[in-house]
């Protein structure tokens, strides 16, 4: 969908679809912190490309990202519950591992269902970090180049995921610890 400063515009949390940040509390009036979002209806992926010179992942431990649910959205509301996806890893090769998050013991999760502040039910988009251990990427068998990966892809819908949602999304990270 796109990128944007993560500050509510009407200052309430209705969902408005010329507010794409409606409950983003993340950053306040004149500071740039920036998110990106987007929401789907139907099988749908995002990706990423890796630079050449993080390519190599054979020595970390985890890849991790902040995300939420976007409050209020309709995408978030006609199902509440957990959001579930798949993560994916691409080598050079074109050969893939993948996990749903779901595997891990739920997803991202819903907002919180308070009224008030606007109509509705939902509070503030809520991050929360998903952090994958590389290891159980690798455990998958077959070829795999860990010290050549090219692509990140989120992937949503059908086999992958949650049929509909609204995702805001930030800190895509290779991490050590």
């Amino acid at each position: 969908w796109g990128e944007a400063a993560q500050i509510d515009a009407n200052t309430s949390f209705t969902w408005l679809s010329s507010d794409p940040m409606n409950g983003a509390t993340r950053a306040r009036a004149g500071e740039s912190t920036r998110a990106m979002l987007f929401d789907w209806t139907g099988p749908s992926s995002i990706e990423w490309a890796v630079p050449a010179a993080m390519s190599d992942v054979s020595a970390r431990k985890y890849l991790s990202f902040r995300a939420a649910q976007g409050t209020r959205h309709p995408n978030t509301t006609a199902a509440l519950g957990d959001l579930d996806l798949t993560v994916a890893i691409r080598d050079s090769g074109g050969n893939e591992r993948s996990v749903r998050i779901g595997a891990f013991g739920g997803g991202i999760e819903e907002p919180y269902q308070r009224t008030g502040f606007g109509t509705g039910a939902g509070w503030q988009n809520e991050m929360e970090t998903v952090r994958i251990k590389l290891a159980d990427l690798r455990s998958g068998g077959g070829t795999f180049d860990f010290a050549n990966v090219v692509a990140v892809v989120l992937r949503f819908g059908g086999t992958n995921g949650s049929a509909a949602g609204r995702l805001v999304f930030d800190d895509l990270r290779l991490e050590d610890e």
